[in-house]
């Protein structure tokens, strides 16, 4: 006698989506009650993969439709990715007679009964099931015993970044389908198809997809070589956010330290102000792209802008140093050499009276020349303040020439700069 009591409980979740007449539809609920009677009272036994028999191995053949990429993290170097993952094989013991050619549908919670591929992402780091509002399962049987095995899943994956021309760079973020258990003898993965939904791009901000490539990644380990299927999704990344966000401001911040060549070289407040507040900003910004990223051992495009930004930053400060001291040379030589004329025109009569005195006491006949001598020693006495006036004009030269030089030299250099940096990591690399 045969048992349906538990094919009659499952009935109610064994879909049928063809429309025939009332005779069609009773023949085909015989036929479903036929199957599943097969199935749950253990002539099925799904310990056994397909065409184990017949010595040869399951081919399963993979298909996957992406529909979303909801995250590409630069600081832990990996992605998440929300798709549709299809598998088919064929299951002689699995086919039944039918009167119509469709597929039967049956509830995830069948699944239990049937023998599933063992396929697992090699490198994943986190991944779930969607299971609202109900578990995202699909099942299908065709009469010849062709099994559709369909899963929505969300996956976080690792991804190897090269960041050597962030964030001018390219990324290529790998999906590894292995089998975990069963050897090339036993099961095979092969690709069907793979899909993107056309507006995948749209849930990625930072990056565009410029290309798909997949292959076999066939691996052999010490426990034997077990099947394998790549996925590598291109990534290519939209440097607009960090034109704002990081070279438009770190720009402005250079040619701000570059404004202070305007500003009077005496302006001690204003120009340390300035020369302190670039170097703080810039300092700020190269702190706040850091913790986003990853550490790594090498040097990052960005890394070299912000060191070049930093560098015109603090030369402009050390320009400003060298015109300081210059002045502050200045202004002590300027005390001196402004002493009041009187004062010095007192010494210089004392001196020149001694030394009269003295001559009038050996000899008197001499005062022509002492004379003569008097007109020497004030004319020295003035080429000494003449000196000292030159001395003093050529220090504010000086530093006034520096001041309009570095100009020129500063905006000059990280022009050229630009130029070398901006041709050096769109084209060589």
């Amino acid at each position: 006698m045969r048992r349906d009591s538990p094919a009659r409980r499952l009935q109610s979740k064994v879909f049928c989506h063809r429309q025939t007449n009332a005779v069609g539809i009773g023949t085909e609920y015989e036929e479903r009650i036929a199957f599943l009677d097969h199935l749950l009272q253990l002539q099925y036994d799904k310990r056994i993969r397909p065409h184990f028999r017949q010595g040869k191995p399951t081919v399963v053949k993979v298909d996957v439709l992406f529909s979303a990429i909801t995250d590409v993290d630069d600081a832990s170097m990996d992605f998440t990715v929300n798709f549709f993952l299809r598998q088919r094989w064929d299951e002689p013991r699995l086919a039944f007679n039918s009167t119509s050619t469709s597929m039967m549908t049956l509830s995830e919670v069948l699944k239990q009964y049937i023998w599933v591929p063992d396929l697992y992402f090699a490198n994943e780091k986190t991944s779930f099931f969607h299971i609202i509002t109900t578990p995202n399962v699909m099942i299908r049987i065709s009469p010849q015993g062709q099994i559709l095995y369909s899963q929505r899943l969300s996956a976080t994956l690792n991804c190897e970044f090269h960041l050597l021309r962030f964030p001018m760079d390219d990324q290529t973020c790998r999906i590894q389908m292995e089998s975990y258990a069963h050897s090339t003898d036993d099961l095979i993965f092969e690709w069907l198809n793979i899909e993107f939904n056309s507006n995948i791009d749209e849930t990625l901000p930072e990056f565009e997809v410029t290309n798909i490539t997949s292959g076999d990644c066939t691996a052999v380990y010490s426990t034997g070589a077990f099947t394998c299927l790549y996925l590598d999704i291109h990534l290519s990344r939209d440097l607009g956010f960090y034109l704002l966000s990081v070279y438009l401001p770190s720009t402005v911040t250079v040619v701000l330290a570059f404004v202070n060549f305007l500003i009077d070289a005496t302006a001690v407040p204003a120009r340390t102000t300035v020369g302190i507040v670039t170097i703080l900003s810039l300092t700020t910004q190269s702190v706040t792209v850091q913790d986003r990223l990853p550490k790594v051992s090498y040097i990052k495009a960005i890394d070299v802008w912000l060191a070049a930004c930093l560098v015109f930053v603090v030369g402009s400060m050390l320009e400003y140093a060298v015109v300081n001291v210059l002045l502050q040379k200045d202004a002590r030589e300027k005390k001196i050499a402004l002493e009041p004329r009187q004062t010095l025109q007192e010494k210089q009569n004392a001196n020149w009276q001694t030394l009269v005195n003295k001559m009038n006491i050996e000899s008197r006949p001499e005062s022509s020349s002492s004379t003569t001598s008097l007109k020497d020693w004030n004319t020295c006495t003035n080429w000494l303040s003449a000196v000292r006036c030159g001395k003093h004009k050529s220090k504010l030269y000086v530093a006034e020439k520096i001041d309009y030089y570095s100009r020129y030299v500063f905006t000059g250099g990280f022009l050229i700069f630009n130029l070398i940096y901006w041709v050096v990591y769109f084209e060589l690399f």
